[in-house]
């Protein structure tokens, strides 16, 4: 199996659910569409693109600079909008939100990248690096459906996430209540698919003596 990210041999193999949402807007608020793959897919990811990841996920890596980099010149943006327009209410007003937008990303990110670093810390290498296989993945696998209508997110399919209740699974992947019943039979089925899914009966040919 070839790696994800780079097609080198992979040393990683991850199992993981396609969960496909859309949302329909409406007058009565937001209600998803949602419907999952046909099966659990397996995908491979290497060593060396889980320690590209682990390394720019770091306090000071290339990942986590490039995001304090952005919201740096959203708050240098703000000042200088602030000392420019400081008598205009429009100028200031928007100048004070960009500043709050800058201050409040430079310190989420900041907590972000040093809770996920105590994460990894804590873990055996084993761990670390499945859980970084997981993050490679997540950033090459596709976001949208082919029609490009519903969204596309991923959920583990491993001993942590089959040993979950339905309702924390629900909370943690987004997981609509239709879904749940065909997840939880899918995830703990070996070949990962839905028993009940039926299978198309071929069609009879009629045969001419």
């Amino acid at each position: 199996m070839k790696c994800i990210a780079c097609g080198k041999e992979a040393d990683h193999e991850l199992r993981s659910l396609m969960i496909e949402t859309m949302h329909l807007r409406g007058l009565d608020g937001d209600k998803p569409l949602q419907r999952l793959g046909k099966k659990v897919e397996t995908t491979g990811v290497c060593s060396e693109c889980a320690e590209k990841y682990l390394k720019a996920a770091g306090a000071g890596g290339k990942r986590v600079m490039k995001k304090y980099l952005i919201f740096g010149l959203i708050l240098l943006v703000g000042a200088l909008v602030i000392l420019a327009g400081h008598t205009d209410r429009v100028f200031l007003t928007t100048g004070i939100a960009a500043v709050f937008c800058g201050l409040a990303g430079l310190v989420t990110e900041f907590l972000q990248a040093r809770t996920q670093k105590k994460e990894f810390d804590e873990m055996s290498d084993e761990k670390r690096y499945e859980k970084a296989a997981w993050q490679v993945f997540l950033q090459h696998a596709s976001k949208k459906s082919e029609d490009e209508y519903f969204d596309r997110t991923y959920m583990p399919v491993n001993d942590e996430t089959r040993h979950m209740i339905p309702g924390d699974l629900m909370v943690l992947y987004k997981i609509e209540p239709v879904c749940v019943k065909k997840m939880m039979r899918m995830i703990h089925n070996p070949q990962g698919i839905d028993p009940q899914d039926k299978e198309p009966v071929p069609a009879e040919i009629d045969k001419q003596e």
